[in-house]
């Protein structure tokens, strides 16, 4: 198990494993956890998708930045909607 980024991949030497390549720490989200959260865990170690894990750990999906930006886009959008209309 691990987790790589593809700046790590494309500075590799070819012929490591892909084990090599990956990060000592594997970051992961649960299932729950809220948009802000996972944000910050994107800008702090500078990735762009994260996998997604259940109650038990097993990988329920991947989410990546552009998930991410979409919603904080509705999120901005809605407040400022609710804003205009008070």
């Amino acid at each position: 198990k691990g987790l790589t980024v593809l700046r790590r991949l494309l500075t590799a030497d070819p012929l490591d494993s892909v084990m090599k390549a990956a990060l000592k720490k594997t970051v992961s989200i649960h299932v729950d956890d809220e948009v802000k959260k996972i944000a910050l865990l994107m800008d702090k170690y500078k990735i762009y998708a994260l996998p997604v894990v259940d109650a038990s750990g097993v990988l329920a999906g991947i989410i990546t930045i552009d998930d991410i930006f979409s919603r904080l886009v509705t999120i901005a959008w809605r407040r400022t909607r609710r804003k205009k209309q008070l």
